[in-house]
């Protein structure tokens, strides 16, 4: 019965869900949140330095610095920032920040993974936080040796 239970704790410590949710205007990366037009992030960031077959923008200047946004029927779907582009959430949290300051800026998160549904690293933590109106739009942070690497933000719903 210990073996059981035990294996039922470390099971848990994996993946935990939590009920963290924050306000919808704090899922953000530098600006940009899902829903927008590519006008509106031209306003902000003017021409991407490429573009993947017109949905894909791309603002990073190398592999190691990455800022892309993905879009659908011209409205943003998906935000990522990896790398030291400077880019924060509404909150400050931005790619070298602590995990101590995603708790600190949004409390536990609503989901905690490690290694993530793509097991990028088996080091990485996943949190994401989702929004209190429901919405299936969400905040991700992958964090690697207590720092921040990679941000997302990103949605399924119909933004149309």
């Amino acid at each position: 019965m210990k073996k059981v239970l035990l294996a039922l704790l470390l099971s848990l410590s994996v993946v935990s869900v939590a009920d963290a949710k924050i306000s919808e205007d704090r899922i953000a990366i530098g600006g940009i949140y899902a829903g927008q037009t590519q006008e509106q992030v031209k306003e902000i960031y003017g021409n991407p330095v490429r573009k993947s077959q017109g949905e894909f923008w791309f603002y990073n200047q190398n592999e190691n610095t990455k800022f892309e946004i993905y879009f659908e029927n011209k409205v943003v779907r998906h935000v990522r920032t990896k790398g030291n582009t400077g880019l924060a959430t509404p909150d400050g949290i931005k790619v070298g920040s602590s995990k101590d300051d995603i708790i600190n800026a949004y409390g536990q998160p609503d989901m905690y993974e490690k290694g993530g549904a793509f097991k990028t690293h088996p080091d990485s933590y996943f949190y994401r936080y989702y929004p209190t109106n429901g919405k299936t739009i969400w905040l991700d942070f992958e964090v690697r040796y207590g720092k921040v690497l990679r941000m997302e933000v990103a949605t399924y719903e119909n933004l149309e």
